[in-house]
């Protein structure tokens, strides 16, 4: 097992990841515009 553990760059962020966060963020605005 290779110690390559140090943190990634933006770049080199996994699809599933980005996909996760761009989910968060469209519900904190539905629910932000959700008055």
């Amino acid at each position: 097992m290779r110690r390559s553990l140090r943190p990634l760059p933006i770049k080199a962020i996994s699809i599933k990841e980005y996909t996760n966060l761009l989910v968060f963020i469209v519900q904190l605005l539905r629910c932000n515009n959700s008055y």
